[in-house]
């Protein structure tokens, strides 16, 4: 594969009948790994290597000449790398680098953070699809937790072989042996990989073939220049990294691969979150490499949405250096948690020069009403977020309906009231059922759906009177109740420009089937098969120009992402419900996984350079959120109960942390309402739904709620369509 700047277009997903996608793993991989473990004295070998060496070290050893891959360096590369994980559903992605002294052709390494590394002649020697079969087989590797063991095997036949005194090398044998028999049995699995990645087994085989045959060049040396420009690499002296065999057949892989078992999804604790460690993201690189300028970026807020936000900033920049204000434990495998609220916007603006940030992503509406994004950009710092004056759009519902009336936006009839006496007369000749809101930010839980006006009554006077939402519940808004089924339209804007995310659809009520009382949101998916272009065409115009364009001619232009939630009626019509000044919390960890390289339009937002070449971007595949409340939740969530997340969840999960908190022994705790979002990707929102609600059975702590049915709708109407078809 030559390296080039024209990037290759996305491969369709096929279906190899002798390859399940979930079932790839070989069985005699697994007993294979069962039985090395059991030789006695193998533990302790491993762990006198890992303390002895470390992953620093391990690093040292094999990323001595590394480049990492990128946008920037490699960028053919890192697309077909980027689709392979997307084809495979694996949500992690293991770092990339190109190396012109490898142990191996590629291989993956690594104790608690596997990477992949794969020889300079390699790219030169291999077409597209059989670079797609070489990486695809080390993913599986990756997949498999096979790292670990390949990085011991490794060091044990370079250092035993090499340095230990005879009677050593003999005592360490037996251990040599049984890892180079698992090691050959390791390989059935990542075949079958390898074979998913490029869905073409005579790559396949052109791979064993060129391995075993070909003669691979490569360059001692490399400027940093041409990588940087992502050309191609420049052959030396002919070298072969694996000589001519002298028989016939292909040669066998050397050992160089890949990881200890860790959690199959994002926001399990691993062995150093465990110790009381925190990961640090994007630390300087090991002598000898090429590295990208980091960005430093602060998230403030510490919920589900803001760990889905750090984990896609991960993805899309993995050199990127992250902090969090006030953060949680999730959050904490990714970067460094800031123990500062998020009303603290002078400790914030602080904190952002402290550490030198490039660009603060502010995550709950709370600071944005109240100023952050103001305060921020008042102190230098670059911020993706609306000014306060902008954010009243959520802040304000009253606010909200008058921009509406004067940008001529659909919305429900409604009034607005300040004392209980009008309040009550106007529900008095209102029909029912209707719909009782407090103005102000009451984190979701504003909104009551009266089926008759006693309901009605009762709401207006708990805002009113009884203060149940403190100040938020002061001003109230009554309005006609709207049938028909919700969508949330999320766009990204710069105050002109307009970028429009897929359709997503919440969940709002505690109970399945619609059922309960109004929550901040019990689940999520995307894409939604109503919304279709010609539909989200019609929310650009009627909606969100409108709102954006009388928001500026208010002297609030808004910078951010703008959240509509709609109301789509039986016959057609559409009318808003509410506007959001941010990302929704669950819909951002349904959309945000779905949508790689989103967050560098948020980074672009920023710093004022936004050009976007698109005017709306689809998902790559299907997301199902569901949240994991407490018991208790919405009225008297129950906390401190212990938490326990699986480490073998399927790959194509992710559990993102929202009210979680650890405990002085370092275990996970309940820590708040809606504690964990749990998201299943697939290729339908059907195979989603069924990942999410697996992972949600085997996570477990007392008394948990969840809704069963996130994306019912959606998987209804497939079977409906099957059945008409």
């Amino acid at each position: 594969m030559t390296e080039s700047t024209s990037l290759p277009a996305a491969r369709p997903r096929k279906i190899l009948t002798q390859i399940a996608p979930v079932t790839w793993e070989h069985p005699a991989d697994r007993a294979a790994l069962q039985s090395l473990r059991s030789v006695p004295g193998f533990d302790e070998v491993v762990k006198k290597i890992y303390g002895f060496i470390g992953e620093r070290g391990v690093r040292l050893i094999f990323q001595a000449d590394a480049v990492r891959v990128g946008p920037t360096q490699f960028p053919r590369l890192n697309q077909l790398y980027t689709d392979i994980l997307t084809s495979m559903d694996w949500p992690e992605r293991p770092e990339l680098f190109v190396s012109q002294t490898p142990f191996a052709n590629a291989g993956a390494f690594g104790m608690d953070r596997p990477f992949i590394v794969i020889n300079s002649g390699t790219l030169r020697l291999l077409d597209d699809d059989e670079v797609r079969n070489v990486l695809g087989h080390e993913l599986g590797h990756v997949m498999s937790g096979h790292a670990l063991y390949h990085t011991i095997l490794v060091l044990i036949l370079n250092v035993s072989l090499g340095a230990l005194p005879f009677l050593a090398g003999i005592a360490i044998l037996p251990i040599q042996l049984a890892l180079l028999e698992w090691f050959r049995k390791s390989e059935l699995s990542s075949d079958r990989a390898g074979l998913l990645a490029c869905q073409d087994p005579t790559a396949s085989l052109r791979v064993n073939l060129k391995f075993a045959g070909a003669s691979v060049q490569y360059g001692a040396r490399r400027r940093a220049a041409a990588l940087d420009r992502g050309g191609p690499l420049r052959s030396r002296a002919a070298r072969r990294i694996h000589p001519p065999r002298t028989r016939g057949g292909a040669a066998a892989h050397r050992p160089g691969h890949r990881r200890c078992p860790r959690p199959l999804h994002e926001g399990s604790e691993g062995r150093r979150e465990r110790r009381g460690g925190h990961r640090q993201a994007g630390r300087p690189g090991v002598h000898g490499r090429v590295q990208q300028e980091e960005v430093r970026v602060l998230v403030v807020g510490g919920g589900g949405r803001e760990h889905a936000l750090c984990w896609a900033l991960k993805r899309d920049t993995p050199d990127a250096e992250l902090f969090a204000a006030p953060g949680n434990p999730g959050i904490a495998q990714l970067g460094t948690n800031l123990a500062i609220p998020t009303s603290a916007a002078a400790d914030l603006a602080a904190a952002a020069r402290e550490h030198k940030i490039d660009f603060t992503i502010v995550g709950p509406e709370a600071p944005l009403a109240a100023g952050l994004a103001d305060a921020l950009r008042a102190a230098g710092q670059a911020v993706f977020g609306p000014s306060a004056a902008a954010a009243r759009i959520e802040s304000s519902k009253a606010f909200a309906k008058d921009v509406m009336r004067r940008a001529g936006i659909v919305t429900a009839a409604s009034q607005t009231f300040t004392a209980l006496d009008p309040a009550l007369a106007y529900i008095k000749r209102h029909a029912e059922p209707l719909v009782v809101k407090a103005s102000g930010l009451a984190a979701g839980k504003g909104v009551v759906v009266c089926a008759r006006r006693t309901e009605a009554v009762r709401a207006a006077r708990a805002m009113l009177v009884e203060a149940a939402f403190g100040d938020a519940g002061l001003e109230i808004v009554i309005e006609d109740f709207l049938k028909g089924e919700e969508l949330s339209v999320l766009a990204l804007t710069d105050g002109e420009q307009l970028l429009l995310l897929p359709a997503a659809q919440d969940h709002k009520r505690l109970g399945e089937g619609d059922t309960g009382p109004n929550t901040g949101g019990m689940g999520a998916y995307c894409p939604v098969s109503i919304a279709t272009p010609g539909m989200l065409e019609r929310v650009r115009r009627e909606v969100l120009e409108p709102v954006i364009r009388e928001l500026a001619t208010q002297g609030a232009p808004f910078q951010g992402v703008l959240y509509a939630g709609l109301m789509l009626a039986s016959d057609g019509r559409l009318a808003v419900l509410e506007f959001n000044c941010r990302f929704g919390d669950p819909e951002a960890q349904a959309l945000l996984p779905v949508l790689p390289g989103v967050t560098r339009h948020l980074a672009d937002i920023a710093a004022g350079r936004w050009r976007p070449r698109e005017t709306a971007l689809a998902a790559t595949r299907a997301a199902v959120a569901t949240v994991l409340a407490a018991p208790g939740y919405p009225q008297r969530p129950e906390l401190g109960a212990a938490i326990v997340i699986p480490r073998d969840l399927e790959p194509g999960t992710l559990v993102f942390h929202a009210s979680t908190e650890h405990d002085a022994a370092g275990g996970l705790r309940v820590h708040g309402g809606r504690v964990l979002t749990v998201t299943g990707l697939g290729e339908t929102v059907g195979e989603a739904a069924r990942r999410s609600a697996d992972a949600c059975e085997l996570i477990t702590f007392p008394g948990k709620t969840y809704r069963r049915d996130i994306g019912w709708r959606e998987t209804r109407e497939a079977r409906a369509g099957a059945a008409r078809g």
